[in-house]
């Protein structure tokens, strides 16, 4: 449950003296008593080729859940664009990123968004492993750098994703997997990579999941 939130102390020690949250883009809302949905963002790809509809949210529940998003969109030609993101595994209090991808040219010229959560109590054949993970994070001028560690003896899928800001403004939202082996990182070892932003940012969210099965 704590392991996150250490990840945005090494965020804050690097560059800020506060952390805060950002401009509300609110859309919709699901009545799911175990997801709070703190923020929602539209967040363009670098070369405006897709629009990404952002949740962040938190597991308000005392248990770790699955969850999936059902993200909705006006089309152009008058039908609903859909699209679906599921986490398998997220721990009691712990903070998390959930998006959908549209194509703008596909979108209706002013569409709105939707998006419907549902979540389950974790299942037997998933569990988290955010307390054998172990991140550490460095800022360079147009990326961030990850590092993912692995203390337990066993492999776990690592995911991470992040929302740039300038100043309040969403920029860009970007993603990656931390593995040494297919989509897993194995137990003992580390695996770093770059999240990227080809504007200029000066803060960030970042959350990641990570599932042992």
């Amino acid at each position: 449950m704590k392991k996150i939130l250490s990840i945005f102390v090494i965020v804050i020690s690097l560059i800020f003296t506060e952390y805060r949250y950002f401009t509300l883009y609110s859309y919709a809302a699901s009545n799911n008593n175990e997801v709070t949905v703190e923020n929602t963002y539209i967040i363009p790809d670098c070369v405006n080729h897709s629009n990404r509809y952002v949740i962040l949210a938190i597991n308000n529940s005392s248990f770790p859940i699955e969850v999936t998003a059902i993200f909705k969109a006006n089309g152009k030609d008058g039908d609903e664009l859909q699209c679906t993101d599921t986490i398998e595994a997220i721990e009691a209090g712990q903070k998390f990123i959930l998006y959908g991808s549209f194509k703008q040219k596909d979108l209706a010229e002013n569409p709105n968004y939707l998006y419907d959560i549902t979540s389950n109590k974790l299942s037997s054949n998933a569990t988290t492993a955010y307390d054998s993970i172990e991140l550490e994070l460095n800022k360079g001028d147009n990326y961030l750098q990850v590092t993912g560690i692995n203390n337990a003896s066993y492999k776990a899928d690592v995911s991470v994703r992040a929302i740039f800001f300038d100043n309040e403004k969403p920029i860009s939202f970007e993603w990656v997997n931390l593995a040494t082996n297919g989509y897993q990182l194995e137990g003992g070892s580390c695996n770093t990579q770059d999240l990227w932003c080809l504007q200029n940012f000066n803060n960030w969210i970042i959350t990641y999941t990570a599932v042992c099965k």
